[in-house]
């Protein structure tokens, strides 16, 4: 008996009756003996179920939504043509037409040029049109623009033209920072290394796209917009997630292209090394290893961040390391012995700073005899999750008015280890994992003004003299802050104006790259592929996460994993998994696979997240020898609809040695 599982649907405000579907074909927990349903409603909302039932699809009839209209790019100037997107999919049965749509356009607002379409206007159940309009606007202000089909009001969307800009630059120009009360350090994911990874934007989440587009994290000229942005606003640190695996590392991309970038010394930088690694990666012998990787590689930068005179390096996970190493005698000994590298080295050692949630007494006592200096959190919720009525209807104002109270907790329970209290940025991870993840609705930049406001009072009570804020660029997990289409400067404007020291006026001006007539930085939307060979570079594939080494020679895709849970990505535009029954791949895997290792294929549905009831295992030989794989995709009930994107996982294991050298879509 597997007990309950749940799933979540959010429900429309609608005077008729409306169809909802949940997909349960393929979900991993659907199997056995159903004996009840449970409907749960929240408090205060007003639903009337009328109707449940079991199909083996989606019934009734089609629905076409427009789940989203609006600007495609965030600050947007009169005088200029500018792209307007409406999203359109099927959440009903059948196949619907989303054809036949128009504009209504009002008074100083016209339209340029003829209008684009992605694809066929028949829909599926889950699959998406896009459709784009390019519109001009006289003069600076708010145009409410309507969306027809069939003569009838679709949506409605408020576009804000600014102020024509006339200005040109050859290169991003050069920063002016503004100084705050505080030092403000901001957590950095390197994670946008590649075109595909923003795909759970561009068909799920559109309105998060990033002011500098879908872009080159590797770029250094991208940084160095990064950089402009942050100090212009009062961010004067990036704590950079940092990934080491006994020996091996991933994601580096952000610090090659921040040691090249021109404007890189106005930015601090320091290590947040996310050692969520495999139990047994961390040795003795790796921990000397990686304090030498340390001292030789990042201290030397110049920007890099010191905290009561020591380099400071942020630690994920203490409990991991004190397993591997031995116990907190052990990790006292791997910590003084790095403070006497550092020392040697011409420092005055190390400031360890170790991130985790909820820590109680016993946590700070072994936190003080292994030698941490101070502590803090990658988040910090306050009591918001328990006042919601379930993790995937929490408000951010609950995060707002709780978390102030949850870091002078924090700060009592720290004793003699510095607390460092984090401005949460929010959390929505449905891109990623659908409607049952976790989410922080209504978030604002009033809220975050708020947050930071009490941020800036605890410091001057307490006499600290640093804050951390949350994740900036946490596009999928839902906690951002970069400027983007959703809040373009807003939520940066915000630390400014809370923490901002000296005279506004003379404060620079937010620009964005088009003002000043530089990039786009998108990755090139390259075209779908069904069969790829790796002739000259990977074709689209990147590593996801816990994936290192990814290179390719001579017609062979290789890398290393590091954790038991890899995983590459592919997008796949225009995929019909009508047109396909079936995924080969060609792979040999090496390393110490157990009975039961297994890979693992996942693919995208339209505007759908990723998740297990959308994906086939199958088992590995463990012969370490080349194979190849065959799925009958065709006879899993979700294969179906426009597949905008895969992710494979290649095994279950860290310490892999993967090499790929043919994947192919077959017809039959």
């Amino acid at each position: 008996m597997l007990g309950s599982r749940r799933e979540t649907v959010y429900v429309k405000q609608s005077d008729a009756p409306r169809n909802y579907h949940i997909e349960m074909q393929g979900h991993r927990d659907w199997e056995g003996r159903l004996v009840g349903l449970n409907l749960h409603i929240p408090e205060p909302q007003h639903v009337e179920p009328e109707r449940v039932s079991l199909a083996p699809e989606p019934d009734g009839p089609p629905e076409i939504a427009v789940v989203y209209f609006g600007f495609e790019n965030g600050v947007n100037r009169a005088n200029r043509p500018e792209s307007l997107l409406a999203q359109f999919i099927n959440q009903g049965g059948g196949t619907g037409d989303a054809g036949g749509c128009a504009l209504e356009l009002p008074g100083g607002l016209r339209l340029e040029g003829a209008p684009e379409r992605s694809g066929s206007p028949f829909l599926k159940n889950g699959e998406i049109l896009e459709a784009r309009w390019r519109v001009k606007a006289d003069t600076a202000g708010d145009f409410r623009v309507t969306l027809r089909r069939d003569t009838k009001p679709t949506a409605d969307a408020i576009l804000t033209f600014l102020p024509a800009l006339e200005r040109a630059a050859s290169y991003v120009p050069e920063p002016a920072p503004v100084n705050t009360v505080v030092d403000v350090c901001a957590y950095y994911f390197p994670g946008w290394d590649a075109d595909a990874k923003y795909d759970c934007l561009r068909y799920t989440a559109p309105i998060r796209k990033p002011l500098l587009g879908y872009y080159d994290e590797s770029n250094p000229e991208c940084v160095d917009w990064q950089i402009k942005w942050a100090v212009e606003n009062g961010i004067r640190c990036f704590l950079v997630d940092w990934y080491w695996v006994d020996g091996r590392q991933s994601l580096r991309h952000w610090f090659d292209a921040y040691r090249k970038a021109r404007y890189r010394d106005y930015l601090k930088v320091a290590i947040m090394w996310a050692n969520h690694n495999p139990p047994g990666t961390h040795s003795r012998e790796d921990w000397r290893t990686v304090t030498r990787e340390w001292i030789e590689q990042y201290f030397t930068l110049p920007g890099y961040y010191h905290i009561n005179g020591k380099p400071a390096v942020f630690l994920w996970d203490s409990r991991l390391i004190r397993s591997d190493l031995g116990g907190s005698e052990a990790v006292a000994a791997a910590f003084e012995e790095s403070q006497s590298m550092a020392r040697d080295a011409g420092y005055e050692g190390v400031e360890f700073i170790i991130l985790q949630n909820h820590a109680n007494s016993g946590d700070i006592e072994r936190w003080l005899k292994e030698g941490y200096a101070g502590n803090t959190s990658y988040h910090e919720f306050g009591d918001a999750l328990h006042m919601a009525p379930s993790p995937s209807q929490a408000r951010y104002a609950d995060v707002a008015d709780t978390a102030p109270d949850a870091w002078e907790q924090r700060r009592i329970r720290s004793g003699g280890l510095t607390y460092y209290p984090v401005v949460d940025t929010g959390w929505d991870s449905r891109p990623w994992h659908g409607a049952n993840a976790m989410a922080f609705h209504g978030r604002t930049v009033t809220d975050f003004k708020r947050l930071l406001t009490a941020a800036r009072d605890y410091c001057a009570k307490n006499e600290q003299q640093t804050l951390v804020l949350g994740p900036i660029n946490e596009w999928g997990e839902g906690s951002y802050i970069e400027p983007n289409l959703e809040f373009e400067f807003g939520m940066y404007e915000a630390i400014r104006e809370v923490l901002g020291v000296g005279n506004r006026e003379d404060w620079p001006e937010n620009l964005s790259p088009r003002d000043v007539r530089l990039g786009p930085y998108d990755f090139p939307r390259a075209p779908g592929k069904l069969v790829w060979e790796f002739n000259d570079d990977a074709e689209g594939w990147a590593a996801m996460m816990n994936i290192s080494d990814l290179t390719v020679a001579d017609g062979v895709m290789s890398f290393e994993t590091t954790s038991s849970d890899p995983a590459l990505v592919a997008s796949t535009p225009g995929l019909n998994a009508a047109e396909y029954a079936a995924w080969r791949i060609q792979m040999k895997v090496e390393g110490d696979l157990k009975d039961g290792a297994n890979a693992q294929l996942f693919w995208t549905i339209g505007n759908r997240g990723t998740s297990e009831s959308v994906s086939c295992r199958f088992p590995l030989s463990q012969d370490g020898e080349w194979r190849e794989y065959v799925l009958n995709l065709r006879e899993h009930p979700r294969w179906r609809g426009r597949i905008s994107m895969l992710r494979f996982d290649p095994c279950d294991i860290s310490g892999a040695k993967v090499q790929v050298r043919h994947i192919a879509f077959d017809r039959e």
